[in-house]
Formats: structure tokens, sequence, C-alpha cells
């Protein structure tokens, strides 16, 4: 007996050795996961824990330290620290190379290619890229996956090889739509935009901006909205769509916009616009905004747009004096491409849109009767649709608000129901036990004693579902359907299983009887009947079933009318809900 307890006792901590030392090699530490838990989405918080960490702690552990320099190197990269020297990144991969770390061996590839960009050296920099490929089969690091094929993308870009562009950008699409990275999905489709513009396909460009922006307005992210949707109105300004740029430069109006780059370059485009309008004023005032805060390019473009408009107006002392300034920018922007070589500038607009902007002629005036007549259709098509969007918005939050009385009404409505009902079984079951004490026949209190025992049951049943139906209410899905924020309201399979198991059971097999009134049912169909008989919102319903909430109110009316042959208000078919 005492030679058992030793064996298990040697065999526990050999097993807590093998679990240390299984820690140990993972090179993680706490601060170490905390840091990469917050990498994707707050990398600076992620910098700063890396940053203060004690060296004592790094130094004492190589897989610690290999870790600690491949998290910290993805941090800096993420927040737009260049790199100049290769040497920590190698020993990271030379590390990690030693020790078959798969999914670390590709992200460190991938790092030491970022390393090389920084350093002006794509070639060494698509080598690692394309190693870090050779190693994603296996990965489940969609994410990651996606940003080394952008990057690729952005190489073969910059070296004009279009096509191999392209393909990779379709991939990085691809593993971010796989990863559902809302923060990097709206730029890889907004740089396939890019790449297709350079290319001169003008319609798969517009159609990749107009994509991108979509994307970005669904993930609630002002700034990426911002962002996204100041490149589409370059794009568009590119192309002479200025009606079409004009339209998306007021979604700008009334925004509080706390980015100088994303800020100088919604100015430049105002500039753009109204010269192309001939409203020249307009022009200098936005033109001169850009330049005090906007960064060398856009100045530089700015400028040129200020020399044309004071050249075309007769003003030859301040075009002269812009002209100057011009000159001046221009062998300043010669000066950093000297220095810097190809290198990718991190704003809204890069140094390829401003070479190409830089020789643009003089925009010939157009007839003042022309500029007036497309100011005022514009203007009107601008009021008439600022119109039915407020008209749409009141209309769906009246709708909203109706629709949440109606169901508190019918729920108010069926608490009273019940209630009188459970009271009016209990007065006749009374007078049935008073009826049974008087009768005298067999027979008789037989048929008394099977009516009270039918009431009794009902009651029985319904003081069950109004339990059940409590118990419902503050279940997980229920509160979590209820009660959960908008922007991450989503219902996976099994949240339905969930709701279909309570529906069941609270309403005697609610969803059989379902396809009993309606055995065509679509998918669609079949949530908008479960949502509606837990009492959720047209809102929240439209938000779960991602489609228009007069869309939703059209389908009740529509299931109502299938059902009953007769036309109906939405209400109706609540009423349906509730009494199914």
């Amino acid at each position: 007996m005492k030679m058992n307890k030793i064996c298990s006792l040697i065999i526990i901590i050999l097993c807590f050795s093998v679990f240390i030392s299984c820690k140990r090699e993972s090179g993680y530490i706490p601060e170490l996961s905390k840091a990469e838990f917050l990498l994707d989405k707050h990398p600076n918080s992620a910098m700063c824990i890396l940053h203060a960490l004690n060296k004592n702690k790094i130094n004492n552990d190589e897989a610690v330290r290999m870790n600690y320099y491949l998290l910290l190197y993805q941090a800096e990269d993420r927040c737009n620290i260049d790199k100049t020297s290769d040497s920590i990144m190698l020993d990271v991969v030379h590390y990690y190379e030693k020790n078959k770390y798969g999914d670390r061996l590709m992200r460190a590839y991938y790092q030491l290619g970022r390393v090389y960009d920084d350093m002006q050296d794509s070639p060494e920099a698509l080598k690692y890229y394309h190693k870090a490929v050779d190693l994603s089969s296996t990965s489940k690091s969609y994410s990651t996956i996606g940003r080394i094929y952008s990057q690729i993308g952005y190489v073969c870009g910059v070296q004009g090889i279009h096509d191999e562009e392209v393909s990779a950008e379709k991939k990085a699409y691809e593993f971010y739509s796989a990863a559902k990275d809302s923060i990097m999905l709206p730029y890889a489709i907004r740089d396939l935009g890019f790449t297709y513009f350079d290319m001169n396909k003008t319609e798969k460009s517009i159609f990749c901006f107009h994509k991108a922006y979509s994307i970005a307005l669904k993930i609630k992210n002002q700034q990426k909205t911002n962002d996204i949707l100041s490149s589409y109105i370059d794009v568009l300004i590119e192309l002479n769509k200025y009606n079409e740029a004009h339209h998306l430069l007021l979604q700008f109006n009334n925004k509080k916009i706390n980015d100088n780059i994303t800020l100088a370059a919604i100015y430049n485009d105002w500039a753009k616009y109204y010269q192309h309008a001939g409203q020249y004023d307009s022009t200098m005032f936005y033109g001169q905004k850009a330049i005090s805060i906007g960064n060398v390019y856009v100045k530089y473009d700015a400028l040129c747009r200020l020399f044309q408009v004071m050249n075309m107006q007769g003003n030859y002392k301040k075009a002269s004096y812009y002209a100057n300034q011009v000159m001046a920018y221009n062998d300043s922007i010669k000066d950093l491409d000297n220095a810097a070589g190809i290198k990718k500038i991190q704003s809204l607009y890069n140094y390829n849109h401003f070479m190409r902007g830089r020789n643009e002629l003089i925009m010939e005036n157009k007839a003042k009767q022309q500029i007036i007549y497309i100011i005022i259709i514009g203007g009107l098509i601008v009021a008439f649709s600022g119109f039915v969007f407020v008209y749409k918005q009141k209309k769906a939050k009246d709708d909203e608000l109706a629709q949440k009385q109606h169901l508190l009404d019918l729920e108010r409505m069926k608490t009273k129901n019940d209630k009188n009902l459970l009271s009016k079984n209990e007065n006749t079951i009374a007078d049935l036990q008073k009826q049974l004490n008087e009768a005298l026949l067999d027979a008789e209190k037989t048929k008394l004693e099977e009516q009270k025992s039918r009431l009794e049951n009902d009651n029985l049943r319904l003081e069950q579902r109004q339990k059940a139906e409590k118990k419902f209410k503050v279940s997980n899905i229920y509160q979590y359907v209820h009660s959960c924020d908008e922007e991450s309201l989503k219902l996976n399979d099994a949240d339905w299983d969930e709701i279909k198991k309570w529906l069941d059971s609270v309403y005697d097999d609610f969803t059989m009887k379902l396809y009993l009134f309606w055995p065509k049912l679509n998918p669609t169909e079949y949530h908008l009947c479960c949502l509606i008989k837990m009492k959720v919102s047209v809102k929240r319903i439209a938000i779960i079933e991602d489609k228009e909430s007069n869309t939703i109110s059209s389908a009740r009316s529509r299931l109502y009318t299938k059902y009953t042959g007769e036309k109906g208000d939405p209400k109706l078919f609540d009423e349906m809900m509730a009494a199914l």
C-alpha cells in the first residue's frame, strides 16, 4: 500500500513537470497572452503592455523572449512604426524554424517580410511572404493569411505587376471573409478598387469601392467609414463623376472628423468639386483649408488647383506666388522620392495619385446657364432624397412604436383573459362539486365528475403554461434576443434550435402548428413567426434577419393573407401568432 502511494506521488510530480515544461515551451506568460488578445482590435494597448513588460521575465526564457519579439513587431507594425533592421526578426525566424512552430513561423515569416518592406527591399519581402504562404495551408489564422496576401498584392502593385496584384488581393478578401475580420475586410476590397482603377477598369473599380463602403457602414465604425468613403470620392472625382462625388461629399456634413489625413483629403475633394462647378471662391476656401492640415502631397495638389484658379481669373501676382509654392513642394516630393524610394504612404492619398494629378490642365469653364441648371437639379435631387430618407426614418420609427404598443396590449389582454378563464373555471368547478353532492343517480354523478375533471385539467395546463412562460422570459436566449446590443445581435443555428425547443415546450408544439397553417413556410417566414411569438420588435427582427423593417412588416401582412385569404394589416398577424 505504501509503495502504491509513493508511485502515485511520483506520477503526479512527473505529470506536473511535463505540464510546466509544455507551458514554458509555448512561450506564454499572462502579459503576452493579454497583449495577443488585444493585438487585432487594440494594437496600441498591446504595444503598451509589451513595452512595460519586465525584461527579466523575457530574458530568462528563450521561448518567452521569441514570442515577445514576435508580438512586439506585430503590434508596432499595426501602429505604423517602421523598422530599420532585420536582426531581431531573423533571430525569431531561426528559432521557430528550429523548433517547428508552424503557425508562429508563418507569422514570423510575414513579419520579417514587413521589415524588409520598411527597408525598401521588395525582393526579400516577397521571398518571406511566399514562405509564409507555403505554411498557410494548415493554419486557421485566416486574418494573418489575409494580411500576407494583401502585402503580396501591394508589392506586386508597386512593381506594376497588376494581374498578380489582383490575384493576391482577391485571396486577401477571401481569407478576411473566412476570418470575419471586420477591421480589414473593407480595406481589402478598397485596395482591389484602387488596383482596378490603375488598370483603367472603371466599372470594377467603382463596384469595389461601393461594396467596401457598404461593408464599412455595416460594421458601424465611423473612422473606417470616413476613410473608405473619402477614397471612394477621390476615385469618382478622378473619373470626372462629379455628381456622384458631390452626393457622397454631402455625407460628411455635420460629422466630426478627428483624423487630419481624412479631413485634408475631404477639403481637397471639395476644392476639386467646386473648381469643376466654377465656384472659385469655394475652391479657394477649401484649397487653403487642405493646405493648412494636409501632408506634402495634399498641399502640392491643392496649390496646383489654387494656381489654376488665380491664373484663370487673371490674378497673376497670386498665381505667381502659388506657382513658386508648387515648385517648392515639387522639389520636396522629389527629395522624398529619392530618399525613400518605393514607400507606401499610409494616408488617404498616395504618391501615384498625386503624380497623376500633377499635370492636370486648367479646366474650361462651362456656360453659366448650364452650371445653374446642374446646381438647381442637383439641389432638388438632394433635397428630395433627404425628404424621402427623413420620411422613411420617421415612418419606420412610428411603426416600431405602434408595434411595441400593440404587442404590449396583446400581452395584457392575454394575461387578463387567462385570469378570467381561471376564475370562471374555478367557479364552474365549485358549482359542479355542489351538483355532485346533490346528485342521486350514478350516471349523473359520472357526467358531472368528467366535466369537473376536464375543467381542472384545463386550469392545470393554463397554470403550467404561465409558469413555463415566466421561465422562458428569464432564459438566456430570450434575454439575448430582447436585450442584446443591436450591433452584435445575431442568431446562429444553435440559437434557433434553442428557441424552437422553448416555443414547443411552452406553447404545445408551436412550430408544428405553424407548418399545419403554412406547409410551405420558408426559413425567413419561420423565423418571423417565432420572433413575433416571442414579442420581439420589428426593428430587432429586421436586424436579426438582415432586412429592412418595412420588409418585415410586409411579410407579416403577406402571411396573414396567405392563411386567411383576406387582406389585413400586420397587427392581425401578430394577434394570430399570440393566439396560436
